[in-house]
């Protein structure tokens, strides 16, 4: 090799060697996780490093700290997609009621399934199908008599709803359908000379709607409660029994509850640190219910003077004292008066009154987190009756005390948060029901019911 080669060669492991020197200047360590940014401007000079942070054990598990639940975001009634339930027009109930001292026995069982979807903004559409059967044998002023019924109606529904403001709003739906009803009845026996009806059986099938105009008040996100008028007609004319050729009539004023879901999905929010979930069951909340209700009705049949008006008002509530168990109470306050014929056109005026007072404990679960729960609940109540039904020569009146223990376990399912809707078995059972003349007939009732409800 020539000296000049040699020199060359040397000049140009010396640049190398000096390249290689630089770069590692402005070399990030290879072991380091890439940075977040872009890379570093070639030309800055390169400060100092920062000495290493310090490692902080993490927080135990036991040690971290509870999360609040993020509030939910608002969710507007009347959005298209969104589904409907009202307690008024969904429901559902098996019961069976025997007496310690006479030969009465109520059965019936029976259900109602309504179901609006919103199809436009503030515009629903639904159906309404519901079917019942009863077996009642009880006493009249002057026999002991059983009637059987059975009956079906379906039809569809109209409704639209108009909000004024965030809380409120007012929501009118039409049902147009066809209904059928029919009854037979027949005298057990006798305990009035001369009392007692022959047989008679009764039908009845056209027509008809039903008009409900409620108030809502939206409270929380899904759940509502109404209260608002309601109107009812049979266009079907009664075929036999004392009202022949008749048409019935309901006028009135209810209170109900009801809940929603569905409907267009709302922006996915920014991610949030892990929350305890919003669910039934918490400490401090308040729970309404299907039985939490009012209403005022008056019924009547054309081209007689046969016709009833009644009042009730029940409102008990739960309050979770602490997570997973409710205390709540159960009450209810009503008066109805009633005048009747039987198939001889026999009078009859008949008028009842209650009250009662129940407290109740409650024990809840979920059986699968945030979708499906039990709620055990158990209540001694105490209250009392009157009751009377005249007829020409003849009265059966009673005043009774009565005391009671009942208890019920539904199987909740919670289709979005603040409401929910289930059903489960239930039974009743008196202590004690004794009249102004110390004649005891203690009833016992077991069956099963539906409920809805919401949580605030």
């Amino acid at each position: 090799m020539t000296e000049s080669g040699t020199g060359t060669v040397g000049l140009s492991l010396l640049l190398l060697a000096a390249a290689l020197s630089l770069s590692r200047g402005v070399q990030a360590n290879p072991i380091d996780e890439p940075m977040p940014g872009p890379p570093a401007n070639p030309f800055a000079v390169v400060p100092e490093p920062e000495p290493p942070p310090v490692a902080t054990p993490s927080p135990e598990p036991d040690e971290a700290p509870e999360v609040e639940p993020v509030p939910e975001p608002e969710v507007a009634f009347g959005e298209p997609g969104q589904w409907v339930i009202v307690a008024g027009s969904t429901n559902g109930a098996v019961s069976s009621s025997s007496f310690s001292n006479s030969d009465a026995h109520f059965f019936s069982v029976g259900g109602e399934l309504g179901v609006d979807r919103f199809v436009l903004r503030h515009f629903s559409l639904g159906i309404d199908v519901a079917a019942s059967h009863g077996d009642r044998k009880g006493y009249n002023a002057t026999s002991l008599t059983e009637t059987k019924s059975t009956s079906f109606s379906g039809g569809v529904r109209l409704g639209f709803d108009v909000p004024f403001g965030r809380l409120f709003s007012w929501y009118p739906r039409l049902t147009l359908g066809l209904s059928t009803l029919h009854s037979d009845t027949h005298t057990i026996d006798v305990f009035v000379p001369g009392g007692g009806a022959p047989p008679s059986s009764a039908s009845r099938i056209g027509p008809w709607f039903n008009l409900y105009a409620p108030i809502l008040v939206h409270p929380v996100p899904h759940f509502f409660v109404g209260l608002g008028p309601r109107i009812e007609h049979d266009f079907g004319n009664m075929r036999g029994g004392p009202y022949d050729g008749s048409q019935t009539t309901i006028v009135g004023l209810d209170l109900t509850v009801g809940g929603f879901w569905g409907g267009p999905r709302a922006a996915e929010p920014a991610p949030q640190p892990k929350a305890t979930s919003i669910r039934m069951g918490r400490k401090g909340q308040t729970v309404l219910t299907s039985a939490t209700n009012a209403s005022l009705e008056s019924f009547s049949y054309s081209h007689t003077d046969a016709s009833s008006l009644s009042v009730s008002i029940n409102p008990g509530f739960d309050y979770f004292v602490v997570d997973d168990v409710s205390f709540g109470i159960d009450s209810g306050i009503g008066h109805s008066s009633a005048t009747s014929f039987d198939s001889n056109g026999v009078k009859s005026i008949s008028t009842s009154s209650f009250f009662g007072l129940a407290p109740r404990l409650g024990f809840h679960a979920f059986i699968v987190e945030d979708v499906l729960s039990v709620w055990l609940q158990a209540e001694l109540g105490f209250g009392r009756a009157n009751e009377s039904v005249s007829a020409p020569g003849s009265n059966n009146a009673h005043q009774r005390s009565r005391t009671w223990v009942a208890a019920s376990l539904p199987f909740l399912v919670h289709p979005t948060s603040h409401w929910f809707l289930g059903a489960g078995p239930s039974v009743s059972h008196e202590l004690s029901d004794v009249d102004q003349n110390e004649y005891e007939n203690d009833a016992t009732s077991v069956g099963a019911n539906f409920v809805l409800g919401g949580w605030l």
